[in-house]
């Protein structure tokens, strides 16, 4: 491990973080979604991800590819719940809630795993 991937790890689960708190913001501000319940329960695995995943990250004996694809299969949970959660596509549409949430490090892109960035 190389002197800058110890602070590297801590800002991003300090992004983390700070991104779970602004989708918990934009639940609670936008209204007129149709299934907020369903919001709340992804707030919530999104919450308890941040926690897993804050922990395996700061240890460097659990950073690899296992720990990678289930922080992105968790992410595309969260993003594949926004229909359920939002309803029918309106003009004008709702934030997603789980957009932005999983940063993905560049030095764990290059180990050759797949990665995607969703706009918002």
């Amino acid at each position: 491990m190389t002197g800058i991937e110890g602070p590297f790890w801590r800002a991003i689960a300090v992004f983390r973080v700070a991104s779970l708190v602004y989708a918990v913001v934009l639940l609670l501000r936008a209204g007129g979604y149709a299934h907020p319940v369903t919001g709340w329960l992804v707030i919530c695995v999104m919450a308890l991800w941040t926690a897993v995943a804050t922990f395996a990250y700061s240890s460097p004996e659990l950073r690899g590819r296992a720990l990678l694809a289930a922080d992105m299969l968790v992410t595309l949970g969260c993003l594949l719940a926004t229909p359920l959660v939002q309803g029918v596509y309106r003009t004008g549409n709702l934030p997603v809630t789980g957009t932005r949430w999983s940063p993905v490090p560049r030095s764990v892109r290059s180990t050759g795993s797949c990665a995607a960035t969703v706009p918002s």
